[in-house]
């Protein structure tokens, strides 16, 4: 009596013809005419071979068996199912790439933000930011915007942050409007109603040599650093020649 599978396959392997479905069975069908006939299949295979393919699956499943108590215990890591979507598509990096994204934008505009903080309230060079009362109107506030310096009013008066430097033999520091990446910036805007048709300055202006020795005292303070004056764009030829030729100071729009 058959009581397993593994007696099971034995039998069919040892006797084919009772078998519709495995090699070497031998099958009956009815051809009209010629009655009913033998439909030879492949060659019964040796029962020897099933039994060695029985032991080898045996093996195969004691081996099986000693992975999964290892994995129990903590010897081997699972293995991941190769035939499931969880596992073909790497969902969790799908997933989580969006969030580390804004992640790392939201850090690198925190560390641009630290920068920027630093480099407007300390000097990182040879000067220091200090407040200053200035006269207020559409200069200041050009000068504002350019610098990022807020405008802030007390006791009736205008005051901002610049860049000051002091000068060796000088009684009075030089200032800047701005002081980022080495460079000294001077930021000119509304002036253009002190020059002519011709950029020259007009008659009435109480004191035409004042840009000149800004630029020189501005130059020999940065010692070698550039000196940048930004002015309005219809206005660089006029404070060229308002200026002349300081060396280290460069007018650009």
């Amino acid at each position: 009596m058959i009581e397993n599978d593994k007696q099971r396959r034995w039998w069919f392997a040892t006797h084919p013809e009772y078998s519709w479905s495995h090699r070497g069975a031998r099958r009956r069908r009815d051809v009209p005419g010629r009655g009913t006939q033998r439909i030879s299949g492949l060659p019964a295979a040796d029962p020897k071979a099933y039994d060695q393919c029985e032991d080898a699956l045996d093996r195969m499943d004691d081996y099986v068996a000693e992975l999964h108590e290892r994995i129990r215990k903590g010897d081997l890591p699972p293995e991941p199912d190769p035939h499931t979507a969880m596992d073909l598509i790497p969902i969790g990096r799908f997933l989580m790439a969006p969030v580390q994204g804004v992640k790392g934008l939201l850090r690198s505009l925190a560390r641009g933000s630290i920068v920027s903080a630093v480099k407007r309230g300390s000097s990182g060079g040879p000067g220091k930011w200090v407040e200053v009362g200035r006269r207020g109107g559409p200069s200041l506030e050009h000068q504002s915007r350019m610098s990022r310096q807020p405008i802030r009013g007390k006791d009736g008066k205008y005051r901002i942050n610049e860049y000051e430097v002091r000068v060796e033999g000088r009684s009075q520091p030089v200032y800047f409007d701005d002081f980022k990446d080495g460079v000294y910036y001077e930021y000119k805007g509304s002036y253009g109603h002190l020059f002519d048709s011709n950029n020259n300055l007009h008659p009435w202006v109480e004191d035409p040599g004042q840009f000149r020795r800004q630029a020189v005292d501005q130059a020999k303070a940065a010692k070698g650093l550039p000196v940048i004056w930004r002015v309005g764009p219809h206005q660089v030829e006029a404070f060229r020649k308002a200026v002349g030729d300081v060396a280290g100071v460069t007018i650009v729009p």
